[in-house]
């Protein structure tokens, strides 16, 4: 073996290590008697900021595909569904937190404004769901998610995916999105 290779101590932070990973592909782990513990790749480093950042891009896509389907109402209509006691203005869907957002889609009124063939109840609760798992994932619980929590937030975020698919592949336009 001709390549040397970068040791990290096993207490060493992540974060402090990860350009060294990137620039070498690898780094060995050792304990504070010199002993080998194990290696961490670039492929682990990967697998790492896939568990980190899917719940906030799972989240992120819900909360965008929602603002889609609520796109057509004008700030006086969405300050209706805002918090009374909350001052802020709300000008546009983007200024709505998810639970504004789901708040919104539980007036019947507005629900036939949207076009999507969905019960709205079962939409709803799913959203409720998320909405719990979004605030876990935002306040960092140090559990992290579950199997369940994740397959729930993959499963809202492919569906609504497809339902903004639905109109253009039906009206026979592709598209490259």
């Amino acid at each position: 073996m001709t390549r040397s290779y970068r040791e990290v101590r096993a207490d060493s932070r992540l974060l402090d290590v990860v350009e060294e990973i990137v620039d070498n592909g690898s780094v060995l782990v050792v304990g504070s008697d010199s002993q080998l513990l194990g290696i961490i790749t670039t492929a682990d480093l990967s697998e790492e900021f896939k568990k980190l950042a899917e719940p906030f891009l799972q989240i992120g896509e819900i909360e965008q595909h929602l603002r889609n389907l609520l796109s057509h109402l004008d700030g006086d209509e969405l300050q209706k569904f805002t918090d009374p006691s909350d001052e802020k203005s709300v000008g546009e869907i983007s200024d709505l937190a998810l639970g504004e957002i789901i708040r919104i889609l539980q007036n019947k009124e507005v629900w036939e404004t949207v076009a999507v063939n969905l019960d709205r109840k079962v939409l709803v609760n799913r959203l409720e769901e998320v909405r719990e798992i979004r605030n876990q994932v935002m306040h960092f619980d140090p559990d992290g998610l579950d199997e369940s929590q994740l397959e729930l937030i993959r499963g809202v975020s492919k569906m609504l995916h497809e339902l903004r698919e639905l109109p253009r592949r039906q009206s026979g336009r592709v598209t490259t999105r």
